[in-house]
């Protein structure tokens, strides 16, 4: 029971040694390959912007609200009481 034990530990110490040794090996081959072509390998930037719905592209037809001239009316209505 003990040898299986000892046995058991030695193997999963080396799938795990084995595991870190895959991901650095992909980490590395990435870089390499980010060196050599960048146009092709570039990291994806986060743009920040959001991609457009459908109904987006219908608003897009339409002039935008010029809200220069806007007044609240409620808040008006509370003003003068």
């Amino acid at each position: 029971m003990i040898k299986f034990l000892v046995t058991a530990v030695i193997v999963l110490i080396c799938v795990f040694l084995m595991a870190l040794m895959v991901c650095l090996m992909v980490w590395i081959i990435t870089r390499l390959l980010r060196f050599l072509f960048p146009q092709r390998f570039r990291p994806a930037a986060p743009t920040g912007k959001k991609k457009p719905k459908a109904k987006a592209a219908v608003s897009k037809s339409k002039k935008p609200r010029s809200v220069v001239g806007y007044v609240d009316e409620e808040a008006d209505d509370e003003d003068d009481t």
